[in-house]
């Protein structure tokens, strides 16, 4: 059965542990350095000898929950067994865990890990039962505490709503044309349940009908599954593309407890990014290649060259500027020549590794961005937060400030939007039809509020920018977003008066927005508007614009960091409000090596 559990840190500082047996040797920290260290993540079980090692992560707090056992018995339910503990252990020290002190803290798990265990060794004594009745035995036994009836009830309700969402995710759809041809494919020839019935039968079998929803697109974590009524028609709604809207920001924003919102990551599940259009064919150069390094103990340049002159085609393919993919493989080469190729190690795993490695440093940024802690610590000292966004003509500045502002009024904040864009025709009036809205969503969802300031066109930039500080320190704003205008990088005439704007004001964020089509062009973008800031100031971070328009050709987010050295804060994945998404360094690596 098990040898070892224990919760540990990322630190490596050891919370709390229980062993069963004792280890020949120390898996723990062979599993660190293999997993996290080399960044092997994307594995699901680590096996070191005769045993075998699983785990979960609680990004809240930065521990690492894992199990060890023999990896020859037939336990089930270890997912579950983690899952819980975390989840358990996460709210009794909850507290404690917040204020990360580790060292003085005395975790007493003793009694409740012993509940779940007993609970955990009952079940794999048991027969192996079929997937239904493995639902019904994860429900009832994985609670919070056998002895806590309060603890019980989250847990049923946490599993209730999972299902409730999950059956709303599958019945509902959020693009009706996808809707249709899911339908158009369920056809009887491949249902045999269906292949039996007529089709009179079949079709009063399975008409659709609509449900009828609250008011608030959020729902509360107390309601029941049996409270969807599904016989009712709903009434026809003017606010029909408010409602797509609000039930899009429900998968796009995530909370952790209700009132925080979070932008999420990016992911394969995005439409448009993942590159799902384009032709699987198999990598037969990689194979090729690596056929006759496979049983070599050292490369050397000679070896790795042909490899690497493939890699930089590949990377060339997803426009990556060239000099920026020259820099990349020059440093692959160098960490390669030489290198000792253990008996039981793949040449072309090692090639693949390094890298996915040195683009993983070229993305992940030196430090984190926390925009929601930074407006608060800005509200403590009763000033609006500050947020520039500058970029070229036509890269969808006024369409991204309007998700940012959307994201930042779902965290109930006041918004100010400044249009500073004086030159360009029409820029105040696609700034008040996003601002207005903004403002109908706002005032059904009852949250935040946002304005928009404007003194028309022809006016100076930077004095309209102050004019909207004083105005929303008056007023008592949270935030102030300035739109300015498009500028060509390469006219020193247009790039000067933006050091004016972010010194004179001070502004606390100066964001670029640049479109993931650029290419190579992007990377003197990029550096001449860091440049045009001055050398007081520099961006502070990019926003790449139109990423669901290039599939996984997605060479633009490592041009543009490679250039800078600034990193990518948000992604834009679509023209609606809720197309944003945080960059997720794995998935950008994924897409570039696919």
């Amino acid at each position: 059965m098990l040898v070892l559990f224990t919760i540990f840190n990322r630190g490596g500082i050891v919370l709390w542990e229980r062993s069963f047996d004792v280890l020949p040797f120390n898996i723990i920290n062979d599993f660190i350095n293999d997993i996290f260290i080399e960044e092997q993540m994307s594995k699901t079980i680590y096996i070191k000898e005769d045993f075998a090692v699983k785990w979960t992560v609680s990004n809240d707090f930065g521990l690492v929950f894992a199990v060890v056992y023999l990896s020859l018995s037939e336990l089930v339910y270890v997912e579950e067994f983690l899952e819980n503990i975390k989840k358990l252990f996460c709210q009794l020290y909850n507290e404690d865990l917040k204020k990360k002190d580790f060292f003085s803290k005395n975790f007493s798990f003793d009694s409740y890990f012993d509940v779940k265990i007993d609970e955990f060794n009952a079940l794999n004594t048991k027969k192996l039962p079929s997937f239904a009745s493995k639902k019904d035995i994860i429900t009832d036994n994985y609670s919070f505490s056998k002895d806590s009836e309060e603890n019980n009830d989250i847990a049923h309700q946490h599993v209730q709503m999972s299902n409730v969402f999950e059956t709303m995710k599958t019945r509902f759809p959020l693009k009706k044309d996808l809707h249709k041809r899911n339908i158009s494919k369920n056809t009887k020839k491949n249902n045999p349940k269906i292949s039996n019935l007529s089709n009179k039968e079949y079709v009063k079998k399975n008409k659709k009908v609509m449900r009828k929803w609250e008011d608030d697109y959020i729902i509360d974590s107390n309601c029941e599954a049996d409270t969807l009524d599904y016989s009712i028609e709903p009434e026809k709604s003017s606010v029909s593309i408010q409602n797509d809207i609000l039930d899009l920001s429900k998968e796009n924003l995530s909370s952790k407890n209700g009132k925080v919102f979070f932008i999420k990551e990016i992911d394969d599940d995005n439409d448009g990014i993942n590159g799902k259009n384009d032709k699987k064919e198999p990598n037969t150069w990689v194979l090729n290649i690596f056929t006759n390094l496979v049983k070599k103990r050292v490369l050397s340049l000679d070896e790795i060259n042909p490899a690497l002159t493939k890699m930089k085609e590949l990377l060339l393919k997803k426009n990556i500027a060239k000099g920026v993919v020259d820099n990349i493989c020059e440093s692959v080469q160098n960490n390669l020549i030489g290198k000792n190729v253990g008996t039981f190690q793949s040449i072309h795993t090692i090639i693949k590794t390094t890298m996915e490695s040195t683009l993983k440093q070229i993305l992940t940024p030196s430090a984190s961005i926390d925009l929601l802690k930074e407006i608060d610590d800005s509200k403590a000292q009763k000033r609006p937060y500050t947020i520039s966004f500058v970029g070229f003509n036509g890269v969808g500045k006024s369409t991204t400030l309007s998700k940012i502002a959307f994201w930042l009024l779902k965290n109930h904040l006041k918004i100010l939007v400044a249009a500073c864009d004086t030159f360009r025709s029409g820029a105040i009036e696609q700034l008040q039809v996003h601002v207005r809205n903004l403002q109908q969503l706002s005032e059904r969802e009852k949250c935040g509020k946002i304005e928009l300031f404007e003194k028309g066109y022809g006016k100076d930039a930077n004095i309209i920018a102050n004019n909207s500080i004083l105005y929303a320190k008056k007023k008592e704003f949270d935030v102030v977003l300035i739109d300015t205008s498009g500028r060509r990088h390469n006219d020193t005439r247009l790039m000067s008066p933006l050091e004016k704007l972010v010194t004179t004001e001070n502004i606390d964020k100066v964001f670029q927005v640049a479109e993931a089509l650029a290419g190579a062009d992007v990377v003197s973008q990029a550096k001449n508007f860091n440049n045009a800031l001055g050398y007081k100031r520099k961006l502070d971070g990019f926003i790449i614009s139109k990423m669901d328009t290039v599939g996984n050709v997605i060479g633009t987010i490592v041009s543009i960091t490679w250039a800078t050295g600034i990193p990518i804060i948000f992604i834009g994945n679509g023209q609606t409000y809720t197309d944003i998404r945080v960059l997720s360094v794995s998935w950008a690596v994924k897409m570039l090596m696919n």
